[in-house]
This record gives C-alpha cells, sequence and structure tokens, in this order.
C-alpha cells in the first residue's frame, strides 16, 4: 500500500486495536566502578518496533533519499524521480 494512501476503516480499527508497533522497556540495577564512587545505578532502556513495515533494501533507502532531495529543488522529474 502506498505510505500517502488513506488507510481503509478495517486496518484503522485494528491498528487502533492492535497497534502499529511494539515497545520493550527493561531496566537493572548495575554495579558502579569505585573510581567513580562504587555502589549501583539504575539503568534503563527502550526499544520500539514498528509493525508490518514495508520491505526496503538499502538501494532503495538512498534512491527515496535522493528523489526526496532532487524533488525538493525541483529536478526530481527530470531525473526520474
Amino acid at each position: 500500500m502506498d505510505r500517502d494512501m488513506p488507510l481503509s476503516a478495517s486496518r484503522r480499527i485494528y491498528e487502533a486495536i492492535l497497534g502499529s508497533s511494539t515497545t520493550a522497556r527493561g531496566s537493572e540495577s548495575v554495579p558502579m566502578p569505585d573510581w567513580v564512587g562504587g555502589g549501583s545505578r539504575d539503568a534503563r532502556c527502550g526499544y520500539t518496533v514498528v509493525c508490518n513495515e514495508r520491505e526496503q533494501t538499502l538501494g532503495g533507502l538512498i534512491r527515496e533519499a535522493f528523489c526526496n532531495k532532487a524533488n525538493d529543488i525541483g529536478v526530481g522529474g527530470a531525473l526520474g524521480c
């Protein structure tokens, strides 16, 4: 599906119920070395993954970035973008 096309009603309902991404969060108490005062500190991390993302290749990402810039300055059509 083209990213500029509006979502169908069923897809909007599906995403409202199940979401379009998932996030994992973790925390852990980690020991600190003596040269920074010792003891322990809480370390936290979060990671988000987008669901059902369209497959992309490195070449496609480079072309998309290039064409976006070319279109911004008005020469995209002449370059096949």
